[in-house]
């Protein structure tokens, strides 16, 4: 009975950590491709006027850019008004890191199909041991890997805070495999379009969704320890 319990426990919070994962990854999908939130964030950092861009050019640079990652696209040759010259708007460099962008966004959906099924297995492995005990394992295994993430998030926002320049090209150096993230901002319109303040503002509000997410997921978890110390002491 011990060790069935003990597989269910296991199988639960595998469960949990899976089905977070791919909750964040869909939380980071939204809020990359939120085309609201950039018109706001443009507006804010008077990033049309930056460039030397129109604000209707900038939001139509943006949303081919969108289309590209989301693969409604094949390329991103697009031509803009800028400083008052119809040009380029990408250069080759730019255009070879928003390919590996692409790539490192489906290499995150993949995961996250991967992170689903598991999640779905474990849940399946779960029912079938705990029988009539489900709830509290689910419980139990929701608040072990909600806790668990919110340590990992609790870290990353303390470094976020402290340093921001450093987590950001630590996060670059992690997921990029070469230096094409490395844009010069006297020449790249794409880092003037999106500059540290604008991913600042952009990881923040993942985490604060994300913490959001964390901390709603906790409360059943805690509601059953203390419903389950409550009955030990009647």
């Amino acid at each position: 009975m011990r060790l069935k319990s003990a597989w269910a426990y296991l199988l639960s919070f595998i469960f949990s950590l899976s089905l977070i994962l791919v909750v964040l990854l869909s939380i980071i999908e939204y809020a990359v491709f939120d085309a609201e939130y950039y018109r706001t964030e443009y507006l804010k950092l008077g990033t049309a006027g930056e460039i030397g861009m129109s604000s209707e050019d900038l939001l139509l640079v943006t949303e081919g850019l969108f289309d590209y990652l989301q693969g409604r696209r094949d390329d991103l040759r697009m031509e803009a008004g800028i400083g008052g010259v119809s040009q380029e708007v990408l250069t080759p460099r730019e255009i070879a890191h928003m390919a590996d962008v692409r790539d490192l966004l489906n290499k995150g959906y993949e995961i996250r199909k991967i992170s689903l099924l598991c999640s779905m297995v474990c849940l399946a492995g779960m029912l079938t041991l705990a029988k009539g005990r489900a709830v509290r394992f689910l419980a139990r295994g929701s608040l072990a890997g909600a806790s668990f993430f919110l340590l990992l998030l609790t870290g990353a926002g303390f470094f976020m805070a402290l340093n921001f320049d450093l987590f950001w090209d630590s996060m670059h150096r992690l997921v990029f495999t070469n230096d094409l993230w490395l844009l010069d901002p006297a020449h790249s319109v794409l880092i003037r379009m999106v500059p540290a303040q604008f991913f600042f503002d952009l990881v923040a509000r993942i985490i604060l969704i994300f913490f959001v997410f964390l901390v709603i997921l906790t409360v059943p978890g805690i509601f059953v320890e203390w419903a389950e110390r409550k009955k030990g002491l009647l």
